[in-house]
C-alpha cells in the first residue's frame, strides 16, 4: 500500500523540473524573437531614412513598421549572402584544400602539441609579468591602436561623405561625364554604376570586421593588466559605431532603387499627364510619383485618378551611356 505514494513523490519533483526547464525556455526564446525584432527594426529604420534622404524624399513619404522589419531582414540577409559569397569561391575552397594536410596532421600529433603548448605556457607564467614582455605587450597593443585609428578614420570620413549625398531625384548629370572610369560616389549613383556603390559599401564592411577583430585582439591581449577597460575604450567606441552606421551606409548607397512605372489618367476635367511617372509612394489621400523628364517630384490627389496603369518596374537612375544595360543593378 505503500509503493504507489512513494513512486508519485520521486516522479513528481521530475515532472516539475521538465516544467519548469520548458517554461524557462519559452521565456529566453520569446525574449531573443523580442530582441532580434527590435533589432531589425532599428536596421530597418535607419535604412530607410537614409534612402528617403539621399533621393530627397525625406517627409513626404511614410511607411509602416512590418516595412521597416523587412528591410531590416533583407540587410541582415544581403550581409550574410555577401559574406558567404566571399567564402564560399574558388579561391577560398582551393586554401581549404591545401590546408587540409596540415588539420589531418595536426589532429594526428595532437599528443605532442599538446606537450608542446604545455611547456611553452610552463615558460611563459613565470615571466608573464617580465618587463621586457610587458614592454612588447604594449608595443603590440599601441601597433593595434595606431591600426584601428587609421581604418576608423578613413571609414568615417568616407560614410560621412556618403551620407551627405541627397536629393539625387532633382540632379542631373551630363551623359559624357558617365563614360569617365574613375566616379564619385554620387555621379556613379546618377549614372547608373551600381558596382561602384557595391564596391564603396564592402569597403566600410570589411573595415568593421577589421576593426572587430583588432579589437578583440586588443581585449586580450591587455585582459590581465589593470586598466584594460580604458585601454579598450577608445577602438570599442569607434567599432560600435561604425557597426551602428553600416545600415544607414546600406540604405543610403545600396537599398533597390527599382521603382513601378505608371501611367495615369486623370479625371476629364484635370489636364491628362504626357508621359509616364515613377510611382513613389501610394497613399490613401493620394500617389506620390517622380518624373524623370522635368526631375520633380508630384502629388496627385486620390480624388482626381480616374485610372492608373503600372507598366514596368525599372530603376530610376539609368546609364545614358550604354542604354543596353541601362537600369540593371550589379548583383
Amino acid at each position: 500500500m505503500t509503493g504507489p505514494p512513494a513512486a508519485l513523490d520521486t516522479r513528481l519533483p521530475e515532472a516539475m523540473g521538465i516544467v519548469s526547464g520548458l517554461k524557462g525556455a519559452m521565456v529566453w526564446i520569446g525574449g531573443s524573437l523580442a530582441g532580434m525584432s527590435a533589432i531589425l527594426y532599428v536596421c530597418g529604420y535607419l535604412i530607410t531614412t537614409a534612402h528617403i534622404y539621399t533621393l530627397g524624399l525625406y517627409g513626404l513619404v511614410d511607411f509602416s513598421k512590418d516595412y521597416f522589419l523587412l528591410e531590416g531582414s533583407k540587410f541582415v540577409l544581403s550581409i550574410v549572402t555577401g559574406l558567404a559569397q566571399v567564402v564560399i569561391n574558388p579561391v577560398s575552397i582551393l586554401a581549404m584544400a591545401i590546408l587540409v594536410p596540415f588539420v589531418l596532421a595536426a589532429i594526428l600529433a595532437r599528443g605532442p602539441l599538446q606537450r608542446g603548448w604545455s611547456r611553452l605556457r610552463d615558460w611563459y607564467e613565470p615571466h608573464s609579468k617580465a618587463p621586457w614582455l610587458t614592454a612588447a605587450r604594449f608595443g603590440l597593443y599601441c601597433m593595434l591602436l595606431m591600426a584601428s585609428a587609421v581604418i576608423a578614420f578613413d571609414s568615417l570620413r568616407a560614410i560621412s561623405f556618403h551620407l551627405q549625398i541627397a536629393d539625387l531625384l532633382y540632379s542631373s548629370i551630363d551623359p559624357a561625364r558617365c563614360r569617365v572610369q574613375q566616379l564619385p560616389v554620387r555621379d556613379a549613383f546618377l549614372c547608373g554604376r551600381f558596382a561602384v556603390l557595391r564596391s564603396a559599401f564592402d569597403q566600410q564592411l570589411w573595415s568593421a570586421i577589421a576593426l572587430i577583430a583588432l579589437t578583440g585582439t586588443a581585449w586580450h591581449l591587455v585582459a590581465n593588466w589593470r586598466w584594460r577597460a580604458r585601454l579598450v575604450a577608445p577602438m570599442l567606441f569607434v567599432t560600435v559605431l561604425i557597426v551602428l552606421l553600416l545600415p544607414m551606409e546600406f540604405g543610403a548607397l545600396l537599398k533597390p532603387t527599382r521603382y513601378p512605372v505608371v501611367r495615369i489618367q486623370l479625371e476629364a476635367d484635370k489636364p491628362q499627364p504626357t508621359r509616364d511617372w515613377f510611382l513613389i509612394d501610394r497613399a490613401e489621400k493620394g500617389l506620390t510619383v517622380w518624373d524623370p523628364a522635368t526631375r520633380r517630384v508630384l502629388w496627385i490627389p486620390a480624388g482626381d485618378i480616374a485610372q492608373m496603369q503600372t507598366l514596368a518596374v525599372r530603376e530610376l537612375f539609368e546609364t545614358p551611356s550604354d542604354p543596353n544595360t541601362a537600369g540593371r543593378r550589379q548583383p
